[in-house]
Formats: C-alpha cells, sequence, structure tokens
C-alpha cells in the first residue's frame, strides 16, 4: 500500500499549460534571451491565469532558465532588470 503525497510532484499535475497564456507563441518568444524577441511572450504573461504554476514548475532561478517564465524575462536562471510583464 502506498502512502498519499501532501506535494504532487509536477508530472502528476493537470497540465496548466494549456491554460498558458503564451500556448501557441514560437518557442523562438517563450525561450527568447533578448527584450525584443520575448516582448509578445512578456505581454501575454501580464494576463496569464497560470502564471504561480509556470514560476513554480519551472524554477527559473533553479534551473538556470532562458526565456519567459512568471511575467520575466530570465537569462542563465536571473530575472532581467526591467524585462516584466505590464499589468
Amino acid at each position: 500500500m502506498t502512502t498519499p503525497r501532501t506535494q504532487p510532484r509536477g508530472e502528476d499535475l493537470p497540465d496548466w499549460r494549456l491554460l498558458a497564456a503564451c500556448a501557441g507563441l514560437p518557442a523562438r518568444t517563450v525561450f527568447a534571451t533578448r527584450l525584443q524577441q520575448a516582448g509578445p511572450a512578456l505581454g501575454r504573461c501580464a494576463r496569464c491565469p497560470v502564471d504561480r504554476e509556470c514560476l513554480a514548475v519551472v524554477e527559473p532561478a533553479h534551473s538556470w532558465f532562458d526565456g519567459v517564465c512568471g511575467g520575466s524575462l530570465w537569462r542563465n536562471g536571473r530575472a532581467v532588470a526591467g524585462a516584466a510583464a505590464a499589468g
């Protein structure tokens, strides 16, 4: 018999990515490292219903992430100054 986990792991969660405002954008936009290319993704982050889930799963500061996540542009796991979604 297994005991239930109190905190589900990422793969056990419903696919929140389908609800993401950036769903359907080209990967080169979502994973851009420059503000000019990331603009469309940042714009959608401002109205995204799953920005917290995005941050929780991606953990950009701990994964050396490059791209847009949770309303910010990240480069090597650090938020790029002045590159946040306007909400």
